[in-house]
């Protein structure tokens, strides 16, 4: 009870631990209890590590072929690779790096919070919900892994400035190093990182008043970095993107990309998770004695808020489209808010973090039951596919569609199955969601390199369209895979139906 009473508890490692536990041991109960993770680009992973990781079925050598080059994009295919030549299955490697992924951007959050305010860093439990955000949720694993690998290296950044140039050399050479780590886990990342400790740097270099200094931090800065540069340049293979680049709907884009952090599936618990944040920082701030020009210096003392308004300025000026991505943009703002709660400084008492700690299990409750509802569907929709594909002949040619009039992922879901049908059939598949490929790894051998197009998901109000080019004369294919939510597509006349089940079709194309 003394303990209580002193209000000691706010600063008890001990206790901290014990609710840092509790929050990670919920946030990896989806990865444990659920087979198939309902993440849109999870199925291109794991159809992908199968065949670099010779896991895949026999045959798939006619389709595919591996292309193994240097270029910022492989943290997965390094570490899940290495998990599986450790004796792990591909399925299970892919699911503890996604929740290493998950749980590294709390934790560099956590870190970040801890150097900044040497005090125990409890507004980083906000992290765990938001952490399950929209884009996180379709699968951009090696995006989110180097951006908080990016983090962890800031606050270790930021933790060396306060060593007052002891081991400053050591510093240096580690964290050169640790760049290079970064940009071939994820260019973005790394672009993240030269943000963080370009602009903390910036304001001490215009604050210094001789200018032969200022040069000589410049150039101590310029040489950490040139490194890798240097393998980005002259080392990394720079392919051209598929996408111009474009801003499309500038507001459309830019409020989907505010909204991010809060979105997972459902649209309707954004509100509960904005709420949920607002309420809970104010908790850490408030004070009647301040007004918020005051409140707002002592959370972000030393200038430090223009780090996370930096990037928020890229947010609002990046395109919509570049660098073969339609949502590189709107991923950067979920990272404003870590870089918020991150370096803010805060103090709270005892009522005010229970409070806080009572929002943020709640909003992590929320967000884990809608994921393990999600889930739970995808996992039972991919073993009745599975089942369906047992029909397949190997090395078939399969194509896809999927019909909806929503933006609810299909069940059982269409990106996964024929994920499967690669993996387990050594088929053809030409959506993208579906080919495991990207640059540095997996190819489409010609001439079926020419069949992929665009994702295979359409409007139910065009399937009769589709459903009539599947009859066209010299269609190549062997069977045709359908997916739907509510509106069952006609079947095509000059196809045979193999399997029949929950919200999926499949077809055999006789020749």
């Amino acid at each position: 009870m003394n303990f209580f009473k002193s209000n000691q508890i706010e600063k008890s490692w001990p206790f901290f631990g014990l609710i840092f536990t509790l929050f990670a041991a919920l946030s990896l109960w989806p990865f444990i209890a659920h087979e198939y993770p309902g993440m849109s680009d999870y199925a291109n992973h794991l159809a992908r590590l199968h065949i670099l990781t010779g896991h895949a079925a026999e045959g798939w050598q006619k389709y595919y072929s591996v292309d193994h080059a240097l270029i910022p994009n492989l943290a997965l295919d390094v570490i899940a690779g290495a998990l599986v030549k450790l004796g792990l299955t591909p399925e299970t490697a892919l699911r503890i790096f996604s929740a290493a992924t998950n749980l590294i951007l709390v934790f560099s959050v956590a870190t970040l919070s801890w150097v900044v305010n040497r005090r125990l860093p409890w507004l980083a439990l906000l992290i765990f919900p938001l952490a399950f955000n929209r884009y996180y949720l379709w699968g951009f694993l090696n995006y989110f892994f180097a951006a908080g690998l990016s983090l962890l290296l800031f606050a270790f950044w930021i933790f060396s400035k306060k060593l007052e140039n002891k081991h400053i050399v050591i510093t240096e050479v580690i964290t050169g190093f640790l760049l290079i780590a970064i940009l071939l886990s994820h260019l973005m990342g790394y672009a993240i990182a030269l943000l963080c400790i370009g602009v903390y740097e910036l304001r001490y270099i215009v604050a210094e008043p001789v200018w032969r200094k200022r040069f000589e931090m410049t150039a101590r800065i310029s040489l950490i970095i040139l490194p890798s540069l240097f393998v980005y340049i002259f080392l990394c293979e720079h392919s051209t993107s598929n996408y111009p680049v474009l801003y499309l709907d500038i507001f459309q884009s830019k409020m989907s990309g505010v909204l991010s952090p809060f979105m997972s599936y459902y649209l309707a618990f954004i509100p509960l998770q904005i709420a949920g944040l607002i309420l809970s920082i104010w908790l850490a701030l408030s004070s009647r004695s301040r007004s918020f020009r005051e409140s707002l210096v002592k959370a972000f003392p030393n200038y430090t808020i223009t780090i996370p308004l930096a990037l928020f300025a890229i947010f609002l000026i990046a395109p919509s489209a570049m660098m073969n991505s339609y949502f590189l943009d709107k991923r950067l703002f979920i990272f404003v808010i870590f870089l918020a709660l991150g370096l803010m400084v805060y103090q709270i008492n005892l009522m005010r973090l229970t409070l806080m700690i009572g929002i943020a299990l709640t909003l992590h409750l929320v967000k884990l039951s809608e994921i393990n509802q999600i889930w739970t569907k995808q996992t039972i929709g991919m073993h009745k596919i599975i089942d369906a594909l047992d029909e397949v002949k190997m090395g078939s040619k399969i194509e896809s569609y999927n019909f909806t009039d929503n933006d609810l992922m299909p069940l059982p879901p269409l990106q996964h199955a024929v994920s499967a049908a690669i993996y387990k059939r050594a088929s053809f598949v030409p959506t993208v969601f579906a080919k495991p490929v990207n640059a540095e790894s997996i190819a489409i051998n010609p001439p079926y390199d020419n069949y992929g197009y665009s994702n295979g998901t359409y409007k139910s109000a065009y399937a009769k369209v589709h459903m009539r080019n599947i009859c066209k004369s010299g269609y190549i294919y062997d069977y045709v895979l359908i997916t739907f939510i509510d509106i069952i597509p006609e079947a095509p006349s000059c196809a045979e139906l193999v399997k029949k089940g929950d919200h999926y079709l499949l077809y055999k194309i006789p020749h």
